[in-house]
């Protein structure tokens, strides 16, 4: 709608019939003929304002009739609109399995109180939700946080044993009984069944028997001959030791393998028994070339799989992780670091370079499978590899059977 001042902008004036007025520029009516006569109090301006106010009007009362028939038009369509909504179109749903439709209306009924829970707990929770995990390959630290929560702790009172030592002994002899039967449970968790009667100082010169000859003294051979084998000088004179009673380690190997439960080491178990046997009969090359292959495969795949290494170095660490310590360092060992060696400190010097005449004269992995018929391979050497092969086996076996005692309790 357009307003008076832009109406009054404009040059126009109402036409007569016969004649056409004309408007100067000041805006006066130019002068007429004799038959038309402006009124006395009648003012030209007047005028001309009162024919622009006529041609405002006309031009607004055009453009609410135009505004009239739009509505109008609206109006129309939205009828239509409204008559569509009226309109049920039938839409095929498929048919809902009635168990998932019961679990989902169970689901339902859940109610959690969010706000109860602690709120870095749900922020753990919710970052957890967001991670995807690979199963076959963890972080590398894992291992060592297993290694660490493996190390036994013995709560031991604290007193003041200057105020009066007889009586804090007998107030508190039940909580030292307790702890150290809670220390002698440790210890027979961590060393095996055929060391427990050793000194300490015997069990370092196990440990360097392990590392020395490339074998493992941990649940077989019976304890009077690892005495025997701990009284020797050197690897040679431990050579003629397990020689002299190899159907006895035989013996002993089997009796420990039948501990092996775990069905994934089936397989693993009844080679090493056919080495035994062939122990028994004198076949020393097929049974050290069984056991051979046998702990490579238990170290470099189970305990691989198990310890949860990955990268580049991921065997070295798995070979070394049953090395944590030195001779010198033996006095600060934890429990779990003396059975690690015990166990294993055979590992990692059976995986060592070696050359035929030349490094260590103990029992090689490389040597036996890459030197077939050289000097790697002896009848001593066939013994310390079935017993190094059933260790690791047996080690990775508990510790497997351990895990899943605890899931099946959780």
């Amino acid at each position: 709608m357009t307003d008076a001042s832009g109406a009054e902008s404009e040059d126009s004036q109402p036409e007569e019939p016969g004649a056409q007025t004309e408007v100067t520029p000041s805006g006066t009516p130019a002068p007429q003929g004799e038959s038309f006569r402006w009124a006395p109090d009648v003012s030209p301006s007047d005028v001309a304002d009162l024919m622009g106010a006529r041609e405002t009007v006309r031009r607004a009362s055009e453009q609410i009739v135009g505004q009239l028939k739009s509505l109008n038009s609206f109006k129309s369509r939205l009828d239509e609109l409204v008559g569509l909504t009226k309109v049920r179109v039938p839409l095929p749903i498929p048919a809902v399995d009635p168990a998932l439709l019961k679990q989902v209306r169970d689901v339902a009924r859940i109610k959690v109180d969010v706000p109860t829970l602690d709120s870095g707990l749900l922020k753990q929770v919710q970052d957890i939700a967001r991670i995807k995990v690979d199963v076959a390959v963890w972080h590398a630290s894992l291992a060592k946080q297993m290694q660490e929560a493996a190390r036994i702790k013995v709560q031991v009172p604290d007193f003041d044993f200057g105020v009066d030592l007889g009586r804090i002994l007998a107030d508190n002899r039940s909580r030292w009984l307790e702890a150290m039967r809670g220390f002698a449970e440790a210890i027979k968790r961590v060393i095996p069944e055929n060391l427990r009667d050793l000194s300490t100082d015997d069990l370092q010169k196990v440990f360097q028997v392990n590392n020395e000859d490339g074998t493992s003294l941990a649940w077989a051979p019976r304890c009077a001959i690892v005495e025997e084998l701990l009284q020797a000088d050197d690897v040679e004179a431990r050579s003629a030791i397990f020689v002299e009673n190899a159907a006895a380690i035989a013996d002993d190997i089997d009796a420990s393998l039948a501990m092996v439960r775990v069905a994934d080491h089936g397989e693993l178990r009844s080679m090493l028994m056919e080495a035994t046997a062939a122990i028994r009969h004198g076949l020393y090359g097929p049974a050290q070339a069984a056991a051979a292959a046998v702990v490579d495969v238990v170290v470099n795949v189970h305990m691989l799989r198990y310890l949860e290494y990955s990268g580049g170095q991921s065997r070295n660490q798995t070979r070394s992780h049953f090395q944590p310590i030195k001779l010198d360092e033996w006095e600060d060992a934890t429990l779990s670091d003396v059975e690690l060696v015990l166990v294993g400190a055979g590992i990692a010097t059976i995986f060592q370079m070696w050359g035929d005449g030349s490094g260590r004269t103990s029992f090689n992995r490389n040597g036996t499978a890459h030197a077939a018929g050289g000097h790697a391979y002896s009848p001593a050497h066939a013994i310390r590899s079935v017993l190094i092969a059933h260790a690791a086996l047996r080690w990775i076996d508990g510790a497997i059977a351990g895990e899943q005692l605890l899931d099946d309790a959780a």
